[in-house]
């Protein structure tokens, strides 16, 4: 609803399913939200995160459990800036840079996502920045990028016999 008061257009989008969605479409109805969020439910095919991803214009992980999440680099390879939590030890910190390819926040401040939001929504050059900030850094995780480092490795150990 914050986000809503700078961007009136903005729309969110839940994806997947898990036990908070109960709670979470009880207060979408209770801040009369319904027009401006979709709950998409579990997602079947890849095909249709994909397009999750291709609609999407900035990408949000407001978890604060998550290890190295896939995710993070599904939407980085989208070129989607992000938005997720700053937890000591979390795995997200291994793929986020605070300032490049997104925004690394303090857990529990809902005002802190909902600014950074609008900053986003409201700065295409900045999207796009962190959006190809992201693309550039997670294509090392590509799988004929990790096939070939493989392969050298093998090489070199024939190699060193």
């Amino acid at each position: 609803s914050e986000v809503l008061k700078e961007v009136p257009s903005a729309k969110l989008k839940i994806v997947g399913g898990g036990p908070e969605r109960g709670n979470l479409e009880a207060l979408v109805r209770k801040l009369g939200l319904q027009a401006h969020v979709t709950f998409t439910g579990i997602t079947p095919t890849y095909e249709a995160v994909t397009r999750y991803y291709n609609e999407s214009e900035v990408f949000v992980l407001p978890s604060t459990v998550e290890g190295e999440a896939i995710v993070l680099k599904e939407a980085m390879a989208a070129r989607l800036p992000l938005i997720a939590m700053n937890i000591p030890g979390s795995g997200v910190l291994s793929l986020m840079r605070d300032g490049e390819n997104g925004f690394l926040l303090e857990p529990g401040r809902p005002e802190l996502i909902a600014e950074k939001l609008v900053q986003l929504l409201q700065n295409e050059k900045l999207r796009k920045e962190m959006g190809t900030a992201g693309r550039k850094f997670v294509e090392k995780y590509d799988w004929n990028v990790i096939a070939e480092r493989t392969l050298q490795v093998y090489q070199k150990a024939i190699e060193d016999r």
